[in-house]
Parts: C-alpha cells; structure tokens; sequence
C-alpha cells in the first residue's frame, strides 16, 4: 500500500497552506456510490493516489482523511482542543448513544462527566471486578462442557457476545442476566444494522419513519428499558447489605469536583447505556477474532498455553495478579487489537481553520481516522497482514511512533474502558486458554487441523455456514440495486423504472423482501471478504487479510495426562 507522501515534519510549514488532494470522480476511484458499495476499497485507492492525506465529498459532506501518526498526534494531541466530536459519524449515532461520553460533542458537558467517572475506570479500580470477569469465563466453559454430545457446535461469537453482556451486568448492576441479557443483544444488532445502513445512505432521515427507522426505535427503546429496569431497582432497594460495590453504585454517587454535584438521572441513564454497548462490542469483537487467529496460528497458541501453565501452575483460573507476568497473552491481544479493532475508524470534526503538515484544514471539516490503514501503514508496520505478536515485545514497541497504534483512540477523549477492555479480554482468553485448544470446523477455511491422536472433534462455529446461503440468495437484488443507484447518479432512468415504472409505496410483499435484503447486507458487512466486495459496520469491506473469513471454533478432548482438557 504505497503512499505519496512520507513522514511530515512536527513543525507547520510557515508558506502559504497548500490545498489538500482531492478525490474526484475522474480520477477513477469513483463519488458516492463507490463510497458507499465499498468504503475500505474506497479510502485504500484515495492512499495510493493522494498519499496520507486527502479529501473526499461523499453525499456532499466535506471529509478528510488522515493517515500518518503525526497528522493524528496533531489532531488528537497538540489540537486537542479545536477539534470535537460534533462530526457526521457520531451524529449517526448520537440517536442511540445521546450525551453520553462516547458521542457527546458539547466539551463543557463531556469535561464534567469526564471527570466523575473517569476515577472509576482506573486499573485499581477494575482489579475489583475482574473476579466477576473470571467467574463469568468458568460459568461459559461449564455450559459447553454440558451440551450434549449430539449438539457440539456453538456459534462462538454469539457465547462471547453472551459472556461479555453477563460481565458488564454483574460489574455494572451485580445482577445476573440471563434472557433479558438477549433481548438487549438482539436490539443492539438491529440498531447496529439500521445505523450503518443509514451511514452509507443518510436518506432518508431518521425523524421520516420507515420500517428500518421504526426498528431502529424499538430497539432504542428495548435498550433503555434494560438500562432503567436496574437503575430503578437500584433507586428503589439500593445495594443490599454485604453485597459488593458495582459501577452503578459508583455512579450515583459520583460527584464533580467543581460543582459538588452529581450527574442527573437522564445523563446516568445515558452513561450506562454507553457503557454496556462499548463493553459489549470491544470484547465481544475482539476475543472472536482472538479465538479466530489463534485456530489459524497453532504456533502462537501453543505458546499461549505455555505461557498460561507457566504462570497459573496447579491453579485452574487466573487472577487480575497474573496479568504482569501474561506477558506473551497480552501481545496476542494487542497484535488482535491492531488486525482487527472494534471501532476501526472514528472521527473528529474542526471547530475552526488547522493546518496540518502544511495544509489548510477548512473549519466545519469532519476528519476521518481509520485505524484499519494506519495499523496497516508500510512505514511502520512491516507485512501488515501477518498475524505476529512479536510485534509488541517491548523493544519493537519503542522503535514505533505511538500514535501507529490507537485502538482505544488517544488524547483527552481516549476510551474510559481501556483498561476495563484490556483486562476482561487477557483474563478470559487466559482461563479459555487453560482448558481449550481451539481449532478450525471441518471445511473451513484454512482448516488445515491433525485429526490424528484419537482426540474427539467439538467444533464451535460461527453462523456464517447458515448465512452464507442467504447472502447468495440477496446478491442480486444488491446488484439490481447498485445498478438503479449508478444510473440515478447519472441522471438516467434505472433500469427497474425503465421496465415497470416507479412505485410510491412498497408492497408488503416488496417491504419484506427489502428488510431480508438489508439484514442479509448487514451480515454480509459483518463477515468481510467472505464475499467479495461487501462492506463491515458502517464501513466497507473489513478483513482482507487472511482472517477474512471469521470462521473460528473450538474443540474438547479427553483429559490429558495433567489433568487439562485441551481440544483439537
């Protein structure tokens, strides 16, 4: 992925501001209609023809992209301050997340809630909770250790989504969720889906009540009724003597150190709402791909779980104390975290007139940061698509500009749950680590596992064999659609408008048929290049590495002769 330009000087050029390349249709990377089929495709051919920073209009909406450490460090650090969170992509949000921190744009606001939690996300903080986080884990392996024999395949990412919900419950609220804890999954995946559709085409606005944006309300509204069904319980019965302290606890009791007030019951209410969609997504994501990589890589795993004996010993389970010396376990998460983040791309908007690097950054600007380039960037990261853990041995770390590597994002308004993140991934891919070997399922992708050894198969597989079927089935309708689409950018009649005549309102029948459509586009955004030129999130195509697939399972055996039952 060559780039024109190389490594900026820190200090701003004193000329006069150059303008900053722009992407124009002529010059064969396509407009809208090429950002919206295909948005990686897209920001990967403006890198190789305009180099780490350049401009694009899609839907008329100014945006430039950044891509170089120093561009970021700038925008994130030095300027901290001129730039917020008032931009288009969390304004697409902003009707599930509100005010809380992760999309709030009104600094004043954001400082003060900033201020009252931020005590209560610090490393000794989490240590607290990382208990639940253990306990949690043994609970999952317990229930694939009783699924019966005839039954042996799991979607994994689903038993994870599962798991990290019923964590950030018992931290958040000490309850234990169990169906409910579904329904909030089930509602975040349609609002997930709704709002990335909307992202590739903000039309028509979301006050305009379609069926997707009525779904989208009901999921909003299925979400915070989970949220004020423990805040209520909490206000009405408080925690009951004995019983430990939760986050939610914290929180009302949390006070501004200015003010000497705390946060009110709606902004309460936003906030954890935010922070179970985060905690849920992060680990969720993350630990899927870990298990992914790892049934890819038996190498690394095998020092995984060498790692793991060495430092547990005769203990089954590992503690918040065993993370220090998890040395090799934290550079699998990090080298996951760099493949393949959560939240891939973010952005921030100009308050008034920059310059970067010698470029004249117009005020109003949304700027866009992808994290899946930068953490692909040829100048810091050598052949970006291996999956190699060394890169994080500490000697390599210091030889990188930080800001080659931002996960959590950076600067003032960096992820409040990094260390809740970091620390709930380690602990349960360390207590996964010390009773499974994860493998590929038969016929796979990549599976490529010994079957020798008389060990018994326990495949956990994701949904993707059963999709893949419905994803072909949707391909055309997608196409028909990209067609009408291109001709509507040209000015033409589309070809279903030639042929039968545009119809104001759908049928039931179409209406249905348009729902299967987006859901099928929805996961085809999940699963990356198992299709060809299909999108991820509210992005494009995501994984073209060789985790592109996301198959991932994992297996059990007999116990072995010291008493750990690993799988293959």
């Amino acid at each position: 992925m060559p780039t024109a330009q190389r490594r900026p000087a820190r200090d701003q050029r004193r000329s006069r501001p150059k303008k900053i390349p722009t992407i124009r249709t002529r010059d064969g990377i396509g407009g809208t209609l090429a950002f919206r089929r295909d948005q990686l495709s897209f920001l990967q051919s403006g890198i190789e023809r305009h180099g780490d920073i350049f401009r694009f209009r899609p839907f008329g909406i100014p945006i430039v992209m950044v891509n170089h450490p120093e561009y970021i460090r700038h925008i994130l650090i030095d300027k901290g301050e001129q730039y917020d969170k008032d931009a288009v992509i969390f304004r697409v949000v902003r009707p599930v997340l509100r005010n809380g921190l992760i999309a709030n744009p009104d600094m004043v606001r954001w400082r003060r809630q900033r201020r009252m939690m931020a005590p209560h996300f610090t490393p000794r903080t989490v240590s607290n909770f990382a208990r639940n986080m253990t306990d949690e884990a043994v609970l999952m392996l317990e229930r694939w250790e009783a699924r019966p024999e005839t039954d042996p395949t799991l979607d994994i990412t689903d038993e994870i989504g599962q798991l990290a919900l019923r964590i950030v419950n018992r931290s958040l609220f000490s309850a234990e969720v169990g169906e409910v804890a579904q329904e909030f999954e089930r509602a975040f995946q349609v609002a997930n889906t709704v709002l990335g559709a909307f992202f590739r085409f903000p039309f028509p606005p979301l006050s305009v009540l379609t069926p997707s944006h009525q779904r989208l309300r009901r999921a909003i509204n299925v979400m915070d009724e989970f949220v004020s069904g423990f805040i209520n319980e909490r206000l009405a019965h408080g925690v009951a003597p004995g019983d430990e302290t939760d986050l939610l606890t914290l929180l009302l009791h949390a006070v501004d150190e200015e003010d000497g007030t705390g946060m009110d019951l709606e902004q309460l209410h936003h906030e954890v709402l935010n922070i179970c969609i985060g905690a849920y997504e992060t680990t969720t994501n993350t630990l899927s791909w870990i298990f992914y990589l790892l049934a890819r890589h038996p190498e690394v795993e095998t020092r995984l779980h060498n790692e793991v004996d060495a430092v547990l010993g005769d203990r089954a389970v590992p503690t918040f104390e065993d993370l220090p010396k998890l040395t090799y376990t934290r550079m699998i998460v990090d080298e996951a975290l760099r493949i393949y983040s959560p939240a891939y791309q973010f952005m921030r908007r100009a308050r008034e007139e920059d310059v970067i690097d010698g470029y004249r950054v117009p005020a109003d600007t949304n700027i866009l940061i992808n994290s899946y380039f930068l953490h692909r960037h040829p100048d810091f990261w050598e052949d970006p698509e291996r999956f190699d853990p060394e890169r994080f041995r500490p000697d390599r770390v210091v030889d990188r500009p930080k800001h080659a590597y931002i996960p959590f994002g950076s600067g003032h308004r960096i992820c409040i749950g990094k260390h809740f993140a970091l620390t709930e991934i380690a602990l349960v891919l360390a207590t996964v680590a010390r009773s499974r070997r994860l493998v590929m399922p038969e016929g796979a992708p990549g599976d490529d596992r010994d079957e020798g050894g008389g060990k018994r198969g326990y495949a956990l597989l994701t949904d993707t064999d059963v999709l893949v079927g419905e994803l072909s089935a949707a391909d055309a309708e997608l196409d028909d659609r990209d067609g009408d689409d291109a001709a509507e950018e040209r000015g033409e009649q589309s070809p279903a408008d030639a042929g039968e005549g545009a119809r104001a309102v759908p049928s039931v029948e179409e209406q249905q048929r348009d729902d299967e459509v987006a859901r099928c586009q929805h996961v085809r955004d999940q699963l990356g290049g198992l299709h060809p030129g299909v999108g991820f999130g509210i992005g494009g195509r995501f994984g073209r590495g060789e985790g592109a697939h996301g198959w991932v399972s994992s297996g059990r055996s007999q116990a072995s002769a010291n008493s750990r039952v690993r799988s293959e």
